[in-house]
């Protein structure tokens, strides 16, 4: 059996690194719970996925995680297009189209 990577973020596991391990944990007892099997399961899942197993890696992606807490960044735009003028004609004739 492969040793166990202690250093794996348990979050970074299901796309959500900034979770902490206890966090997942606590999840994955409360699905456990809600499917009556025992808390106890939690270390061997959580062993397992931490070693790439399959099963218990798609178990965690299906437990109910938090909501992100982080500020999204997004760039600044500008709201308003600038005002662009066309002239047709010449004279008294002059015609003025605005966008």
């Amino acid at each position: 059996m492969a040793d166990i990577d202690m250093q794996t973020n348990l979050g970074s596991l299901i796309g959500r690194p900034d979770l902490a391990d206890d966090v997942i944990a606590s999840a994955l007892c409360e699905r456990l719970r809600a499917e009556g099997r025992s808390d106890d399961d939690a270390h061997g899942i959580l062993s397992s996925a931490r070693q790439s197993e399959s099963e218990a890696a798609s178990l965690l992606r299906t437990i109910a995680v938090p909501a992100p807490s982080a500020k999204l960044t997004m760039p600044t735009q500008q709201l308003a297009s600038t005002r662009r003028r066309f002239s047709l004609g010449g004279g008294f004739a002059k015609l003025s189209l605005g966008r």
